[in-house]
């Protein structure tokens, strides 16, 4: 990278190995936040995939912690703590399949 004169724009080189000029403005110090995910409802998911899924021993302590918290309860009036495990169900799910878990190929797709 280098300073391209005094209106503090700078010269950045693209993957593609084209150049590009950012200004000052485009750019941060700040660490990006983590990337966030869509919700995974788990109860939707075929049998299969919720067998696989329960082969992984992450994926199936947090489906047992929020079948514990729950307690079958999937809308409505439901503890904060059912929240919570419920959001980790779907975070641990999301994980695995991004560190490349195998998972079946849905048997109907929407």
């Amino acid at each position: 990278m280098q300073v391209s004169g005094a209106g503090g724009g700078y010269d950045a080189l693209r993957w593609s190995g084209t150049c590009v000029t950012l200004d000052a403005n485009e750019l941060t110090q700040r660490t990006p936040p983590a990337a966030k995910n869509a919700k995974v409802e788990f109860r939707f998911l075929d049998e299969p995939i919720k067998e696989a899924l329960r082969q992984d021993d992450t994926v199936n302590k947090a489906y047992l912690a929020r079948r514990k918290e729950c307690k079958g309860a999937t809308s409505g009036d439901v503890s904060l703590s059912c929240v919570k495990a419920d959001e980790a169900l779907s975070h641990a799910i999301v994980n695995y399949v991004r560190e490349g878990g195998a998972v079946p190929m849905p048997e109907k797709l929407p």
